[in-house]
């Protein structure tokens, strides 16, 4: 999360630790859909930057993957999409179906999408697991661990991606 301002850092801490806690829990339905609304604010922030004003989501009525589109067009870097269409189809599981369960294609699928970051993420998985005093093995992990691994690091560039685009509103306006 380079080029950051020391307030923007904070700023990104303290919404991951609200997402942290949103993802501490044990039903994945709550799980899938809490972080699906997290990152789909994330995107809002980017497009309503733009456009000025969050009320004109509701009246052109765009879905997720046109957000994501959109986020795209005004400069979230298009290496994300696949991680966030992925993230879509996960909640489109759970909305569909009362039955649904995260099962280990889902995080392949997901860990897949995640593409060249794949290594960063496993890296700070170890990290965070070495800190605890867990030394676990990520591929040991039951999916929904693995998932929650690829939802952070699907919010985390689409978060800094809406600071960044705040901060150059900014600087453009004056």
């Amino acid at each position: 999360m380079s080029n950051l301002t020391d307030e923007e850092q904070i700023e990104i801490n303290a919404s991951k630790e609200v997402l942290n806690a949103a993802l501490l829990h044990d039903e994945e339905l709550i799980i899938i859909l809490r972080s699906h609304l997290y990152i789909e604010n994330e995107l809002n922030k980017i497009i309503y930057l733009f456009m000025g004003h969050l009320n004109i989501l509701d009246i052109i009525n765009l879905n997720y993957s046109k957000k994501i589109d959109l986020a795209i067009r005004f400069g979230l870097n298009k290496d994300y999409r696949k991680r966030l269409i992925t993230l879509g189809r996960l909640r489109n599981k759970f909305a569909h179906n009362i039955k649904a369960s995260l099962e280990e294609k889902d995080a392949i699928d997901f860990i897949k999408s995640i593409g060249q970051d794949k290594s960063d993420m496993i890296n700070s998985y170890h990290v965070a697991k070495k800190n605890s005093g867990n030394e676990s093995n990520f591929d040991d992990e039951p999916p929904s661990q693995k998932i929650i691994m690829c939802i952070l690091h699907t919010w985390a560039p689409v978060a800094v991606a809406a600071i960044k685009a705040q901060r150059d509103m900014s600087e453009t306006r004056y």
